[in-house]
Parts: structure tokens; C-alpha cells; sequence
């Protein structure tokens, strides 16, 4: 096992989510570390959510930040909701809309929780409406006129795990 080791010099004075850390003797392979704080404020993370097999499964989603959590939506038939079901154990990253993650950027842990009390939605709601803007609205328009019936949105409200 390797330690990570900051490439940064001693008066690097940027916040520690944007420096790089080299992993390994000599092989030129580094990693970026991002806060969990800071992915409430991407436009796109990439959520890994995890099989009874334990292989990842990745999906990009659109995140608002709830005070220490953050809140993703998603349709109640997906296969993450039926994942998170299993194991509420994610990974987070910074990633395009497409899903696309940069290379060299180092998961962040958190715990999932589902929620699908109408407060929570309704909050969730507002916090997207209140990030996203009229691109939110234009979705959820597009998913009223499409699925008319059948399950709808719910919260998974995502927070750091406590150190044991």
C-alpha cells in the first residue's frame, strides 16, 4: 500500500480539494481529492451505487446541498434505488453531464438515505429550482408529460459516514 504524498509545495496556499497528491515511487499517477462539501456545489457528481456482487455501478445526477447532506432525486423504479436498498454505502465525484469523471479524481465516501415523505420532496425541490433554475422545472414538466402514471421522484439524501 501506498501513501499518498501532497505535490504541492510548502507555501501552496490553495484549499486542499485542489491539490494534487502523488500516489506511489516515481510512476507519475496523482490523485485529486475533492471535499464532500464541495460536490454540493458541481453542477453533475457521478453516484456509485453498488451490487449484492459488490461491482459499481455509476450514474451522473444533478446535487443540491441540504446544510452537511446532500440531496439527489431520482425516479423510485431505478436500479440505484433498488441498490441503495441492499446497501446505503455510495462513492461521489465531480463529473460532466454526460458522467464523464476527469481523471485522477479520488471518490468521496457518503451514506444514502431514501425519502419519500412529501416534506422531503418538496424540499428537494426547492433546493434543485433554487440551483438549477428553469432547467429543473422544463425536466420535471417533460417527466409529467411522459410518464402521466406510475412511481415518481424521491430524495436520496446523502451524508458523509461518521468516523468510528
Amino acid at each position: 500500500v501506498t501513501t499518498p504524498r501532497a505535490c504541492a509545495t510548502a507555501g501552496d496556499h490553495r484549499p486542499a480539494e485542489l491539490r494534487c497528491f502523488h500516489v506511489g515511487s516515481g510512476l507519475g499517477r496523482y490523485v485529486r481529492h475533492v471535499s464532500f462539501e464541495r460536490l454540493g456545489r458541481e453542477q453533475f457528481i457521478s453516484l456509485t451505487t453498488f451490487l449484492r456482487s459488490g461491482e459499481p455501478v455509476s450514474t451522473p445526477v444533478w446535487v443540491a446541498p441540504d446544510g452537511a447532506a446532500l440531496l439527489v432525486t431520482t425516479q423510485l423504479s431505478t436500479g440505484k434505488v433498488k441498490r441503495l436498498r441492499h446497501t446505503s454505502q455510495v462513492e461521489l465525484r465531480p463529473c460532466s453531464r454526460l458522467g464523464k469523471v476527469a481523471a485522477g479524481v479520488a471518490p468521496v465516501a457518503g451514506i444514502a438515505e431514501i425519502r419519500e415523505d412529501e416534506r422531503s420532496i418538496r424540499d428537494l425541490n426547492d433546493a434543485m429550482v433554487t440551483k438549477y433554475g428553469l432547467m429543473f422545472r422544463l425536466v420535471l414538466l417533460a417527466e409529467r408529460v411522459v410518464r402521466r402514471r406510475g412511481p415518481g421522484r424521491i430524495v436520496l439524501r446523502i451524508t458523509e459516514p461518521t468516523a468510528t
